[in-house]
């Protein structure tokens, strides 16, 4: 009967967890920005959302192994890593203001396009201190000392969880912004911009949170 109720907990944390990372992954961010901004790259839309993913499993890994709170304890690290990913955030931002993305016509183009977006993408989400934050407060919330498992393997569990609900999300707004933008080049010009305007604003938005 114990073990039965500690298998009810579990199902109910990660049913509560997953429910949690779609309303979190519904809010618009720098996320958001770069996949809408990277729609222009058609088949590099998975780099793009490959390199979102590495970033983040790079953080939970960071999170489980707790190199993570020794991180958040020591605010010259925090302070870099924010000066890091605001200025990341700016410069790809400017880059699309510039030069606004376009459709990739050969397949050579896209295979650099892919490897751009990938390590772009890796940026965006693994130099992002409040992406450590996030995670480094959610994920313990949703975890228990004396189950079955150890931490590190629930935390390792619940970023699976996240995964199963990041990968789709992304790859259908991706998917979508191709949709509208394909034919339009005044538009994805447009939209291009407006993306590169938010990346501006939310890395803005992080230095001014951290400093302000």
């Amino acid at each position: 009967m114990r073990f039965g109720s500690v298998i009810c907990v579990a199902w109910s944390e990660l049913l509560s967890f997953w429910l949690l990372t779609i309303f979190i992954l519904a809010l618009p961010g720098p996320d958001w920005a770069f996949i809408i901004g990277s729609a222009a790259s058609g088949r590099a839309l998975v780099a793009a959302v490959g390199g979102l993913l590495a970033g983040y499993w790079l953080v939970i890994l960071l999170v489980a192994i707790g190199v993570a709170s020794v991180v958040a304890q020591l605010p010259v690290v925090l302070d870099l890593l924010t000066i890091v990913g605001a200025g990341y955030l700016w410069y790809l931002g400017i880059s699309l203001i510039a030069k606004p993305a376009t459709y990739a016509d050969t397949p050579a183009k896209q295979a650099r396009s892919a490897r751009t977006l990938f390590a772009k993408g890796f940026g965006v989400s693994g130099l992002n201190p409040k992406g450590l934050l996030f995670f480094l407060v959610l994920l313990p919330q949703f975890t228990r000392v004396g189950q079955k498992f150890p931490l590190f393997v629930q935390i390792l569990i619940l970023g699976v969880v996240f995964t199963l609900n990041f990968v789709p999300f992304y790859l259908l707004l991706g998917r979508l912004s191709v949709r509208v933008l394909r034919g339009r080049p005044n538009l994805l010009r447009a939209v291009s911009r407006g993306s590169g305007i938010a990346m501006v604003l939310l890395g803005t938005g992080v230095a001014i949170q951290r400093f302000g």
